[in-house]
C-alpha cells in the first residue's frame, strides 16, 4: 500500500516551506540571497521553488523581496528606522 500525501498535508507542507523562505529572506535581507541560495536552503530546486512561492505570495520571490527591502531602506534613510521585518507586508503575514 502506497500512501500519499492528502491535500490538507500538501498544503500545510507547501505553506511552511514558504512560510521558510520569507523568513530566510528577512534573517539575510542585508545579504539579498539568489533564488539558487534560497532554492539550496530550501532543499528544492529553482524552478520548484518560483512555481511554489508564486502560487503561495503571488509574486516572484525576487520582486517580494526587493520591494520590501527597498522599503526599508527608505524607512531607515528617512530615520523611521525599522528595517525589512518590521511594518512590511513579508514581516506582518509570515511571523
Amino acid at each position: 500500500m502506497t500512501l500519499v500525501a492528502s491535500p490538507d498535508t500538501a498544503g500545510e507542507r507547501d505553506y511552511q516551506r514558504i512560510r521558510a523562505a520569507i523568513r530566510y529572506l528577512v534573517a539575510h535581507a542585508d545579504q539579498q540571497p539568489t533564488l539558487a541560495e534560497l532554492a539550496a536552503e530550501l532543499a528544492l530546486s529553482e524552478a520548484h521553488l518560483q512555481r511554489l512561492f508564486t502560487r503561495w505570495a503571488r509574486r516572484q520571490p525576487q520582486a517580494l523581496f526587493a520591494a520590501d527591502y527597498l522599503r526599508s531602506r527608505q524607512s531607515a534613510a528617512g530615520g523611521r528606522g525599522g528595517g525589512i521585518a518590521a511594518g512590511t507586508r513579508t514581516g506582518a503575514v509570515w511571523r
